[in-house]
């Protein structure tokens, strides 16, 4: 029973972590590329200079990059479901996948 109970609680460890995980990846947005930039702009060594043209560079073909926000509110419906949260909550971030 007692290796039950340590199992239990490593599986919500895990699922605590993962939440964590998901939902700090999920509230990272497009600002933090524009403050990025910002601290770039400062910088007056060439390598720094080199990456700062790259980044601008992302930033503006920003339409190609692969917008993966749909696989953090899936996952998070996903642990939802495994922590046996209230349904509504895995259904309201598996409408912001849609």
């Amino acid at each position: 029973m007692e290796m039950f109970n340590t199992v239990e609680q490593n599986k919500n460890n895990f699922l605590k972590t993962a939440f964590m995980s998901f939902n700090n990846a999920n509230d990272v947005n497009f600002d933090f590329s524009l403050s990025f930039c910002d601290f770039l702009r400062t910088k007056t060594n060439v390598h720094w200079r080199s990456i700062f043209q790259a980044w601008l560079e992302l930033l503006t073909r920003h339409e190609e990059v692969q917008d993966e926000r749909w696989l953090h509110h899936y996952m998070l419906g996903k642990i939802a479901e495994k922590k046996e949260e209230d349904i509504t909550v895995a259904l309201n971030h598996y409408f912001e996948v849609i």
